[in-house]
């Protein structure tokens, strides 16, 4: 049968609808009674071709409120079951009943009702993004019907409706009757970016419905994950499922090791949902979960298997290769798959399973299988591995499955430079599909010495894809040809944005000094994205030349030029006057990474001019922005930036934490030992750790003593880190806790309580704890003793 038949049949709901259309509200709407201009649209609306009714959408947009009564007409053809590439566009409605404007209001209300989700979900979108008042009521009885992610989604759209009126709704909502009610509410309240949010989302904690208790836990934990932690914890108890499901999803994004006691258990609920989000929750680096989640490898679900497979991957445990070499040979393929992915990089016991996955029937599975070969028989991505896996991956350049040949050739590209593998690319190239050609583009780069790679990508810079045009533009960085100049200066009129920024990215990489008169040229040009790609390109180069032309490139009408040339400006460096106060200027962009970027140049700059700024910048929304500020300030002016780091050891964002204590470290400052030594309580590992490392660093007496306590963390990267610290603190004190930790389970913390005693005792007597205490037991210091060892 062929696409247009099977339109036309699943629009036959829709034709009958010209007939009668039956709205939700009872009303009919008869399409034998449209005035004729717009009753011979609406016919066309619902055409078997989809290109026909796209065009009857878009010219009923073009008449404006006059088209209203074709407004239930429009909705209807969402509901359309043809194939997706044959449905009536979403984009197309969407716009014609914009400009209709309010006058399709009440036909889309009625669509609220639709049994059909593309429709009801259509509606919602259309009304949220219009702040209809009309639609809020409603739209909170579709969110408290809705499960899941669909509530979320839901609940995202409901919090748009930010006037006063929907928002007192929205919050009345939270005491109704009815949980289902509450719990729309509150994931809507959530969304919100009203002040007074966040005091409702901790009230609703305390609810008597897990499922309300659920959504507020998960609300609450973006911006207070200590206080919403515990409840979440509490609700993989729950007797809901799908309350232990979400409890379980929600925990995953934390990856907090205190989870852990509460989730391991859930790995044999009874519900095989609640086991799947569990296992992949267990996603941490903690030697706990591992045994565990080598069980669930034999769950009799797939699904909890293949999240089982997929979290042993983060462990790096010996214990777990046996397992995941299993499961490579699991009936289903999708665990066979990340089983692969999996596999640690080097040991010698994976390649003879993955030589045998190059025959699995799954092309998954087989492309899987080369990349893992890839991973483990290189220790860099470019060397020749041995001939038997050459020889095993050869035969699959002929592979049936397209995205296997091409991994194929891809790996043999970058092994040996395969004349065989290059032909296939070069096939590749002629590939109707754009897809093919766009893999094919992305490894020819790996030829550099070969002309017709060359010329090959020179061509691909006209493809009539936009996709292959970036990734020609991309990869002929890695030719360094400075032949490819001219064409990337021409790709910079490209009409995509994306090629445009991809070009300047590589004329800038390659540094061609004749492009900078053309590219300062450039920056005159009538597009802004051609502007914007010759700014990025001369950042690129840094040529001198081109300052004063940058510098006046940041008073450039559009927004995106102008940030790109502060961004160019940050890379010529300096320190003349004009370059700070751009950079200055950049910190207050509403793009991120000219933020980041500026913060960047301004600490390299040393300029004391940047310090009040660069304060400022610390409540950046950007985490990396205000990581970045810290450092920078810590150059600049450590006095003045130790004090206002120290908060930051509070931060919501544990990456934050991590870099704060890092940044205090460089600082080298006393005052940071006590808030550090607070933060070695910490809930995430890597701040604790970051805290560790730079106590020790200090080498301040008074993170001995927590240091020690730290020698039980649960963590061996923690434990390993204090006993380093303690090494470099010295003092007898710290003999006895680092000769205990000679026993350690992990033998990195042992390698390291060795390296600390050889430092604080000057001894060296190996790893042997029993060596370490019958010289201790000779040398400690007691009453009378007549020498006594020096200590660091």
């Amino acid at each position: 049968m062929t696409l247009g038949k099977k339109a036309s049949i699943a629009l036959v709901g829709v034709a009958l609808a010209f007939v009668a259309y039956a709205s939700l509200n009872g009303r009919l709407v008869n399409g034998a009674d449209l005035p004729p201009e717009l009753r011979e649209k609406v016919e066309r609306l619902q055409s078997a071709d989809p290109e026909v009714r796209n065009k009857a959408a878009v010219e009923l947009g073009e008449m404006g409120e006059k088209a209203a009564p074709a407004a239930p007409f429009l909705i209807a053809a969402l509901g359309d079951e043809a194939p997706v590439g044959a449905r009536t566009r979403y984009d197309s409605i969407f716009e014609a009943l914009n400009k209709i404007g309010s006058a399709a209001t009440p036909a889309v209300l009625d669509g609220l009702r639709s049994e059909n989700q593309r429709v009801q979900y259509f509606c919602v979108f259309w009304l949220s993004q219009r702040k209809e008042p009309r639609a809020v009521e409603p739209l909170l009885d579709i969110t408290a019907s809705a499960t899941g992610q669909s509530r979320w989604s839901y609940a995202r759209m409901l919090a748009m409706f930010d006037d006063e009126q929907s928002v007192k709704r929205i919050y009345e909502a939270l005491k109704d009757k009815s949980p289902s009610v509450r719990a729309a509410a509150t994931a809507s309240v959530s969304f919100m970016k009203d002040p007074g949010a966040k005091s409702h989302l901790i009230a609703m904690l305390d609810d008597p419905d897990s499922v309300v208790k659920s959504c507020a836990a998960m609300a609450v934990a973006r911006t207070d994950k200590e206080r919403a932690l515990p409840v979440m914890i509490g609700l993989l108890n729950d007797q809901n499922a799908e309350v232990r499901t979400e409890a379980a999803l929600a925990l995953s994004d934390y990856r907090d090791p205190r989870a852990i006691p509460a989730l391991i258990p859930l790995l044999k609920d009874k519900d095989p949902k609640v086991r799947a989000k569990v296992a992949g929750a267990l996603s941490m680096k903690d030697e706990r979960v591992t045994l565990p989640l080598i069980a669930a490898l034999k769950d009799a679900d797939s699904d909890v298997r293949a999240r089982a497979a997929n979290s042993l991957r983060s462990q790096q445990d010996p214990r777990s290769v046996d397992a995941l070499l299993a499961a490579v040979k699991d009936p289903d393929s999708r665990v066979r798959t990340v089983a692969i992915g999996g596999l640690p990089w080097g040991d010698p016991r994976v390649v003879e399973p993955l030589i045998a996955a190059l025959k699995d029937t799954d092309p998954l599975v087989r492309g899987g299988a080369i990349d893992g070969l890839q991973r483990s028989t290189s220790r860099n991505s470019r060397e020749k591995p041995a001939p038997r896996v050459i020889d095993a991956i050869a035969p699959l350049l002929e592979d049936t499955d397209y995205n296997v040949r091409v991994s194929a050739a891809w790996s043999l590209a970058m092994w040996r430079r395969d004349e065989q593998a290059f032909d296939v690319l070069v096939r590749a190239m002629r590939d109707k599909t754009a897809k093919g050609r766009w893999r094919a583009v992305r490894v020819l780069g790996f030829y550099a010495e070969k002309p017709e790679a060359y010329d090959l990508l020179i061509a691909a810079l006209k493809d009539d894809q936009a996709d292959i045009r970036g990734e020609a533009a991309g990869a002929l960085r890695q030719l360094k040809n400075p032949r490819a100049a001219g064409p990337l200066l021409e790709a910079l009129r490209d009409s995509d944005p994306k090629v445009v920024a991809a070009a300047g990215r590589t004329l800038g990489d390659l540094k061609v000094e004749s492009s900078v008169e053309p590219l300062m040229d450039l920056l005159k040009d009538a597009n802004p994205n051609t502007r914007r790609g010759a700014a990025a390109a001369l950042g690129g180069i840094a040529d001198p030349r081109a300052r004063e032309a940058l510098l006046a490139a940041t008073k450039d009408e559009d927004k995106s030029v102008r940030e790109a040339a502060a961004a160019a400006v940050a890379a010529l460096g300096g320190s003349d006057p004009a370059s700070v106060d751009v950079l200055i200027t950049g910190l207050k962009s509403e793009n991120s990474q000219t933020r980041e970027e500026s913060v960047g140049a301004l600490s390299r700059m040393k300029d004391k001019r940047a310090v009040e700024p660069l304060l400022a910048v610390l409540k950046d929304d950007a985490r990396f922005v205000r990581t970045g500020a810290m450092q920078a300030l810590v150059v600049i002016d450590p006095q003045r930036a130790v004090p206002a780091i120290i908060p930051f050891l509070k931060d919501s964002d544990h990456l934050v934490r991590r870099q704060a204590a890092l940044a205090l470290g460089a600082a080298k400052d006393p005052r940071a030992v006590g808030p550090l030594i607070a933060t070695l309580k910490d809930g995430e590992e890597q701040v604790r750790w970051a805290s560790a490392r730079v106590l020790g660093d200090l080498q301040d007496s008074r993170a001995r003593q927590p240091l020690i306590a730290a020698l039980k963390d649960n963590s061996a990267l923690i434990r390993r880190e204090a006993a380093t610290g303690l090494g470099r603190i010295g003092g007898p004190q710290v003999v006895e806790p680092l000769i205990a930790m000679l026993s350690d389970k992990n033998a990195d913390v042992r390698k390291h309580a060795d390296t600390g005693l050889r430092w604080v005792t000057k001894q060296n007597l190996g790893q042997d704890p029993a060596k370490w205490r019958k010289w201790w037991a000779a040398n400690k210091k007691t009453p009378g003793a007549a020498k006594q060892p020096k200590f660091r």
